[in-house]
């Protein structure tokens, strides 16, 4: 028996002395950040929309959609969307969340209630019904 203990104890010194070089160090010399992210965003699919009979209705969602010339109505029901007007707007309505809306001049923006980081630029100053929560006209 004394010849069984002899190589239990041989054997796990063994394993513990193999063992004491797997030891897991950080070397501060050569780990560096990484840095910022390299990925960069696909640009949006594009989409044109049209305005008949004075109204444009964004609702399309993830989408860089652009409507030419003025039209008096535009109601965007969509979320992570680019909408370009080309052109000046009467009323602007806004469902959604986390869009951006340019156009040349708009009389007045309505954002509804749940509708929030949209942001809205426009060549003045318009009247503006927000109910959602921060939203940004003009980067007010």
């Amino acid at each position: 028996m004394n010849k069984m203990h002899f190589l239990s104890a041989a054997a796990v010194g063994i394993v513990l002395v193999s063992l004491a070089g797997c030891s897991a160090s950080q070397d501060s010399t050569t780990q560096k950040p990484s840095g910022a992210p390299s990925a960069t965003l696909a640009p949006l699919p594009k989409k044109a929309v049209a305005c008949d009979s004075g109204v444009a209705k964004v609702d399309v969602d993830s989408k860089h959609v652009t409507i030419d010339g003025d039209c008096a109505t535009v109601k965007v029901t969509a979320s992570n969307t680019i909408v370009t007007i080309t052109g000046t707007v009467k009323s602007l309505s806004v469902t959604g969340a986390v869009n951006a809306i340019t156009a040349d001049d708009i009389a007045s923006v309505s954002i509804s209630s749940g509708s929030n980081a949209n942001q809205v630029h426009a060549g003045n100053a318009p009247k503006v019904d927000d109910k959602g929560d921060m939203n940004k006209i003009n980067d007010k």
